[in-house]
């Protein structure tokens, strides 16, 4: 008896360790990000400033995507970009938040014009990490791992860091970490 209750418990555990382990795996805890240097960019986006609490950047973001609705824009793939890094643990961010624009008539885009500010992502040579999309966690450990490993690939190619944009791609199911730079 006692000997049934002991197997049960290690399978038990067995398999909740093993869920963990997929569950951190699909994260991208244990994933490798390799920065490279690539030309992006080159598409309409809304560009509304953004002060603020972290957490508050979803609800600009749901109000932008119920205007373009309204106006009949098509959209896709959130983004924020910020002027530097972003500094872990800061109360308030300063960014620009939008979406990317990929369908809508000149007359559309002109009544959105009035109300979000519409702006051009310049296509140009980038800094550009991928780490998978799954959730909240995933975008914790992209920022934990991106961001160093691109900061280290400047530095090490004498590269001076601009603008940081980070591009969610919910279509491909991945984040798109960015980083102007000036040689």
């Amino acid at each position: 008896m006692e000997f049934q209750i002991l197997v049960t418990i290690t399978i038990v555990l067995f398999l909740a360790l093993a869920g963990m382990l997929i569950f951190f795996i699909r994260q991208g805890i244990f994933r490798r990000v390799k920065p490279e240097i690539e030309e992006t960019g080159g598409y309409a986006i809304t560009h509304q400033q953004f002060d603020g609490k972290p957490e508050e950047v979803l609800k600009q973001l749901e109000t932008q995507a119920e205007i373009l609705r309204k106006h009949n824009i098509g959209f896709a793939h959130p983004l924020c970009i910020y002027n530097g890094i972003p500094e872990p643990g800061n109360e308030t961010i300063r960014s620009y938040v939008g979406f990317v624009l990929y369908s809508g008539t000149k007359e559309n885009l002109i009544e959105l014009s009035r109300e979000l500010p519409l702006s051009t992502f310049e296509k140009k040579k980038r800094i550009v990490v991928r780490f998978p999309y799954h959730g909240r966690l995933s975008i914790q450990f992209g920022i934990m791992k991106a961001y160093p490993a691109m900061i280290k690939y400047a530095s090490k190619h004498n590269l001076k860091i601009g603008d940081v944009t980070e591009l969610y791609n919910g279509i491909e199911k991945r984040i798109e970490y960015m980083i102007d730079i000036d040689r």
